[in-house]
């Protein structure tokens, strides 16, 4: 009986180094689409807090003073969708008090102080870092916070 050394076929080794290399592939793959997905949300909150600037910012001008004053998060005055959504409702087509992660837009104003009036995106950590206790009051941005100014002047 003779045996057939001519066979077709793949050896494990093979296989194993195939498997690894499509496994590396996917790995780089899926990271690049989360930092693209972070992107997306980042641009995605952006352009919800612009719009809302510019709903404050039209409000202000009918009125002459912003709506809803207060802290507008979790745990402090309340959902700034209660108040912005019927204030803004004639500015603003559909106004989300969600951002991209899931948590709460944030809505600061303190009519007679000099602190800032701004709209916040909590960023990925869910956590708002945006104002800094006064003094010396400043308007900006901490951590993974993602805010628009709406006015930086004595209210």
């Amino acid at each position: 009986m003779r045996l057939n050394n001519n066979k077709k076929g793949f050896t494990l080794v093979e296989l194993l180094v195939v498997i690894a290399i499509i496994g590396l592939l996917a790995s780089i793959v899926l990271v690049s689409l989360n930092n693209a997905r972070n992107k997306a949300r980042i641009a995605k909150a952006k352009a919800e807090l612009r719009q809302f600037q510019t709903a404050v910012e039209m409000y202000y001008d009918d009125y002459g003073a912003y709506p809803c004053p207060g802290h507008w998060y979790p745990g402090a005055d309340g959902n700034p969708a209660s108040c912005l959504t019927s204030a803004m409702g004639a500015y603003i087509t559909k106004f989300s008090d969600v951002d991209p992660w899931g948590a709460q837009y944030v809505w600061h104003l303190h009519p007679g102080s000099c602190e800032c009036t701004q709209f916040a995106a909590m960023g990925p950590n869910k956590t708002y870092e945006s104002i800094v206790p006064c003094p010396p009051c400043h308007c900006q941005a901490n951590g993974d916070d993602i805010v628009v100014i709406v006015s930086n002047a004595c209210q």
